[in-house]
């Protein structure tokens, strides 16, 4: 048997639960280090450990794992081998462990095995349970980083109030007024900003690095940038232009404070004098004035970025007042202007994401029929109802007594809501997010913010 995790120094105490009765058994330690794993990644290590286990004591479908070191550590899995007449069993871990004390109760990890509550071993069910309260949480408290927790709350801290009262903002969520859905809770009080990242987040060092450097470092780059640019604005295409060709001079020795930063390697040039420069973005790494063709503008809409806020026209005039709606724009007038394109197949995002949903949508339906077997097991699963539940009534309470919104008692039902579940955290996420450098980059191109009229 091997537990494989990426700190060597850590030691544990691992025992085994929910065996047979649901009997948890004697307590083990990680014993010596596994050095020939060819499934080990870089930085990884695997050891070896030993469990006391008979025949009468059942198959083993869960674990406990205690760290009593002060740092935390990764598990990756853990696998028990030569069970009689069942081989080996796996468990896919992935998780952080802290320090034992920091838990309320142990932490627990199941099988790698894929059940239906209704089907889940009865001496597992307990376990089971206990488990999901953990992650339920009570809804008190202020988060902490050992916890697994995902509570809702309202948006009640996008304004600081406390520093000026002209900065204090609604609450966003709760209200019909304001009914928008909920964000991640974090307990912290109401008037403080937004929640930081979690610490397994790159941003963090960036972060904190920044904040080190921000009493000597950042006064040198303003003061370095103020000699070329006397105005906190561009005021020419040449200026925007010369952030990625030429970049902005800075002095040898602010950059030598910042250089270990994995950020800003592709930022400073080492040839010559030393400069601050971002990449091309892909809108003028051909050509400089292409972004400027009303060509570009609608390649840009159909295939750059946000290309899914393209909908069909349709007037909201009341057609009792103003008479039939229905717009007379056929394919005969746009495809003259479409340079050879046509309306159903040339659009790509949709012609693409319709690939993209089909395929989606078969895996789901073949996944769910698999465990699913008919409509009655939908209706009659305990977790998913409570799942769907929370999900309609909190996290988007505001629409949970629209008539589009699914009762999640059929297959079909799981299959449609499971389906637009992954679309919208893959392919539209990308669509959505994945253009922004190559064409927001080029601040012309998308403006954040112009401080002059349009011309």
């Amino acid at each position: 048997m091997h537990c494989s995790h990426n700190d060597a120094r850590i030691l544990d105490d691992l025992r085994s639960a929910g065996i047979g009765k649901g009997k948890v058994g004697k307590q083990t330690f990680l014993e010596g280090l596994v050095t020939s794993l060819p499934t080990l990644g870089a930085g990884q290590s695997a050891f070896n450990v030993h469990f006391e286990w008979d025949s009468d004591m059942g198959i083993p479908g869960a674990f406990y794992i205690e760290n009593f070191k002060q740092v935390e550590f990764f598990l990756v899995s853990l696998t028990l081998e030569d069970i009689p007449n069942h081989g080996s069993i796996h468990f896919l871990c992935n998780s952080w462990v802290y320090n034992s004390k920091k838990y309320k109760s142990g932490r627990i990890f199941f099988a790698n095995k894929t059940y239906l509550p209704s089907e889940k071993p009865g001496p597992l069910v307990k376990y089971r349970e206990e488990e999901l309260k953990t992650l339920r949480g009570d809804g008190t408290g202020e988060r902490k980083e050992h916890e697994r927790i995902y509570d809702y709350d309202v948006y009640n801290d996008l304004g600081d109030p406390d520093s000026n009262a002209r900065l204090a903002r609604p609450v966003l969520g709760g209200s019909t007024t304001l009914p928008y859905p909920r964000r991640g809770r974090t307990g912290r009080k109401k008037s403080r900003k937004d929640e930081s990242f979690g610490h397994l987040k790159s941003s963090d060092f960036l972060v904190y690095i920044l904040k080190s450097a921000s009493q000597n470092v950042i006064p040198q780059l303003q003061s370095a940038l103020s000699l070329q640019f006397n105005q906190p604005e561009f005021n020419s295409f040449y200026d925007v232009r010369g952030l990625d060709d030429g970049g902005i001079k800075l002095p040898t020795n602010t950059l030598s404070q910042l250089s270990p930063i994995p950020l800003f390697k592709e930022l400073f040039r080492t040839d010559g004098e030393q400069a601050l420069k971002f990449p091309t973005p892909k809108v003028i790494q051909v050509e400089q004035s292409a972004w400027m063709t009303d060509e570009e503008f609608a390649r840009e809409m159909t295939a750059g970025v946000n290309p899914h806020i393209i909908k069909r026209l349709q007037s909201k005039l009341d057609s009792q007042l103003y008479g039939d709606n229905t717009s007379t724009i056929t394919k005969q007038h746009l495809e003259p202007n479409l340079g050879g394109l046509t309306v159903e197949q040339d659009y790509p995002y949709a012609a693409d994401g319709l690939e993209i949903w089909a395929a989606i949508k078969s895996w789901v339906q073949e996944y769910v029929s698999f465990y699913y077997k008919s409509d009655a097991a939908v209706a009659q699963d305990a977790e998913l109802q409570a799942f769907w539940k929370e999900l309609v009534e909190v996290g988007h309470g505001d629409k949970k007594n629209e008539p589009w919104r699914g009762k999640m008692k059929t297959r079909q039902e799981l299959i449609d809501s499971c389906t637009i579940l992954i679309w919208t955290a893959s392919a539209l996420h990308a669509a959505v997010n994945f253009g922004q450098y190559p064409y927001g980059g080029y601040i012309l191109n998308r403006p954040t913010l112009s401080r002059r009229f349009m011309p």
